[in-house]
């Protein structure tokens, strides 16, 4: 049992270890603690497996391992503009896993439009307001760019696609969990490209520090509520 809640107590460390090197400029702690992160939740996932074993939680663990080579890359950006692309990279595949983990547990999008359209609307309606916002700006990067909001926004709407294959506590750590990687995703891309502004890097770790936990938890938490699993 202590293995099963350790993890939580040292991601909680690893992401205030974090925040601190942040606020108070020791990047040695930031380098340092940043890429304990998703480790940690990895730790998670596996030491909860016995109990999801009969869900596709391996994708969840691909997503945060992509993840994690993204932290890596976008943790030294600044010694080659090259690893932005690289962490762009590294993020789309994780948001592809965590897509792919949704439908293979019965998400389903044509479920959604009749049950949740407005939803669907906003999120998509967000999606192109902030691209269309940063346009003028990305340069040669609207591209990548352009097909990382698409994903990205297909990651949150498959969350709120599975709500009818989901328990409503899963549902709920996995929806939250999606908003909050778009905000702390937009956060970045509007610090970025368009405007910088004051603390955006503690806003930006907050959003996607407690959006991998909530995603994971959502993962560990996952009792599907059918036996039949859409195969994709």
């Amino acid at each position: 049992m202590k293995e099963k809640k350790a993890w939580i107590l040292l991601y909680a460390a690893a992401l205030l270890g974090d925040l601190t090197g942040i606020v108070a400029g020791v990047d040695a702690l930031h380098v340092f603690c940043k890429p304990l992160l998703m480790l940690f939740l990895v730790w998670g996932l596996v030491a909860n497996r016995k109990a999801i074993a009969a869900t596709p939680w391996l994708f969840i663990i691909g997503g945060l391992l992509f993840s994690w080579a993204g932290d890596l890359f976008l943790l030294f950006e600044h010694k080659n503009p090259n690893f932005f692309i690289g962490g762009l990279a590294s993020f789309l595949l994780a948001h592809i896993c965590y897509i792919i983990y949704y439908f293979k547990c019965g998400a389903f999008v044509s479920v959604a439009i009749k049950k949740y359209p407005w939803w669907l609307m906003a999120a998509g309606a967000y999606s192109v307001s902030l691209v269309l916002l940063l346009f003028p700006k990305l340069g040669a990067l609207l591209g990548p760019v352009i097909a990382y909001a698409a994903v990205l926004t297909m990651m949150l709407i498959g969350s709120i696609a599975a709500i009818p294959a989901l328990s409503k506590k899963t549902s709920r750590l996995f929806i939250a969990g999606a908003a909050c990687f778009v905000v702390s995703d937009s956060a970045l891309a509007i610090n970025k490209f368009y405007k910088v502004f004051p603390m955006a890097g503690v806003l930006i770790m907050i959003t996607y520090g407690v959006a991998q936990y909530l995603i994971t938890s959502g993962a560990i938490s996952n009792v599907l509520k059918s036996t039949p699993v859409n195969p994709l």
